[in-house]
């Protein structure tokens, strides 16, 4: 399929192998799936129904906080800091901000 270059990060979908400076980087299986997903889409927003079924394979109770603690545990692991993502982000009828998907942005920087 494709190899992903982003910053120092490289992911290889064909493998399933993610590096960073050329040191592998070990990702849960969930986490490879969301990662893999955001990057072969890169610059799309993604929705957290998508990443779900992408790191878990089915959908499930607390989807949306089991893809906000995948993206956050990338973050870390990978060492982006909150330089790597955006939020797509809509308002309830009850005034609260729900995530409804996730982008890789460009222009990433390490952190």
């Amino acid at each position: 399929m494709a190899t992903f270059r982003i910053v120092k990060l490289s992911v290889d979908l064909d493998q399933q192998a993610v590096t960073k400076d050329g040191k592998p980087v070990r990702l849960l299986f969930w986490e490879y799936g969301v990662l893999a997903a955001l990057v072969s889409r890169r610059g799309e927003v993604i929705s957290s129904l998508e990443l779900f079924d992408a790191g878990w394979g089915t959908t499930g109770k607390q989807m949306t906080k089991r893809v906000m603690y995948a993206v956050l545990r990338l973050q870390f692991k990978l060492g982006w800091g909150g330089h790597a993502w955006e939020a797509s982000d809509r308002r309830s009828q009850r005034g609260w901000v729900t995530a409804t998907g996730f982008l890789l942005v460009d222009g990433l920087r390490n952190s």
